[in-house]
């Protein structure tokens, strides 16, 4: 009896493993790259939202300092889980106008006031 040893047996299964890793691969970075564009853009919302409510805490308060005679100076600052929002104050013919500007991660947000003087 002889004994033929086969060398080539199993050639077609691993091609057919490597071709369909490479469809499974394409499938799924086909998939992920929108729903990676998608949570990007949601998180740009989030920050969009968080830094005007930080500008509109600040405006609010400058408003409400204003209408009960408490003293305010022409800048001030509001720093809320590390970001910032500015405002200034400026005199207009006798009307004050507030404008405020809130800050997360370079997504930046303004609120503009205008108090008139009724006297």
């Amino acid at each position: 009896m002889t004994a033929i040893i086969l060398k080539n047996k199993g050639q077609a299964a691993i091609i057919t493993v490597v071709f369909f890793l490479m469809i499974s691969t394409t499938i799924v970075i086909g998939l992920s790259v929108p729903i990676y564009r998608e949570v990007r853009n949601a998180n740009e919302f989030v920050g969009s939202r968080e830094s005007f409510y930080l500008s509109e805490a600040l405006n609010e308060d400058l408003v409400y300092r204003l209408m009960t005679g408490l003293t305010v100076s022409t800048s001030h600052s509001l720093t809320l889980n590390g970001y910032t929002a500015t405002g200034t104050i400026a005199t207009v013919s006798n009307n004050k106008e507030i404008i405020t500007t809130g800050n997360r991660h370079d997504s930046l947000r303004r609120v503009r006031t205008f108090l008139l003087d009724n006297n």
